[in-house]
């Protein structure tokens, strides 16, 4: 048995103290983590997340080493500019913010559905930000591709700068085995699938709530009743 501070310390406690450090040092292993992560993910997304590792010269600083905060830095700084990496993470940045939405419902045709709705750009942007975006698009020859069919972004840029919105019409064969799958070239060095694609067509309806009532504002599944009609008082009688 050995002592410290606290007083004796038994062997049983001196192993759980050991192995709770350990514990708590490879709690500090972002590698692992992140390969942990990622292993969890669908299949189907697990290229939208990216994880960008500096190879560190030499041998790797400890935490509370802060002179080596500025050599850390740098190191970094010329990493983030190794253009095969960076790109792959820009085309996902691009994409993610792009999203598309049904106008309504689908309607069924002979064997398949026809679909119709919009896509959105989910970043708000001043009248500025929104004219350098759709110059950008136009000047990349950007599109998106439904179906395997070629739509471009815009045809012109407008004198005035509303807010993106692109309108889609496409065929599903089914709502639920035939996914929606949006892809944008152009402005990215590859194709890329945009936020929260592929799905299928039932399950973004159900996440836009495309079936609520017409009439609320947030497609509320349930209105709130109707104030009841208020019963005419007879002479003399008090409330």
């Amino acid at each position: 048995m050995t002592t410290s501070l606290l007083g004796p310390v038994s062997p049983a406690r001196d192993r759980f103290l050991t192995r709770l450090f350990r514990t708590f040092m490879k709690s500090l292993d972002g590698e692992k983590i992140w390969h942990d992560f990622r292993n969890n993910l669908p299949e189907a997304v697990r290229q939208r997340y990216q994880r960008l590792n500096l190879p560190i010269k030499g041998p790797e600083p400890g935490i509370d080493d802060v002179a080596a905060m500025h050599s850390l830095k740098a190191q970094a700084a010329n990493h983030v500019w190794t253009p095969q990496q960076m790109d792959t993470v820009m085309d996902l940045i691009y994409a993610s913010m792009f999203y598309f939405e049904f106008e309504d419902e689908p309607i069924a045709t002979d064997g398949s559905y026809l679909c119709t709705g919009h896509v959105f750009f989910r970043v708000h942007l001043p009248p500025e930000g929104r004219k350098e975006l759709l110059r950008e698009l136009l000047r990349t020859k950007s599109y998106f591709i439904v179906r395997g069919q070629p739509v471009k972004c815009i045809e012109t840029v407008p004198r005035t700068v509303p807010l993106f919105k692109r309108r889609l019409t496409f065929e599903l064969g089914s709502l639920d085995d035939d996914p929606v799958g949006i892809t944008l070239r152009g402005i990215t060095t590859d194709a890329v699938t945009i936020s929260g694609l592929p799905k299928s067509a039932s399950e973004l309806l159900t996440m836009q709530r495309i079936k609520a009532p017409f009439g609320t504002t947030d497609h509320a599944a349930v209105q709130k009743p109707l104030p009841g009609i208020p019963k005419k008082r007879k002479y003399g009688e008090t409330v």
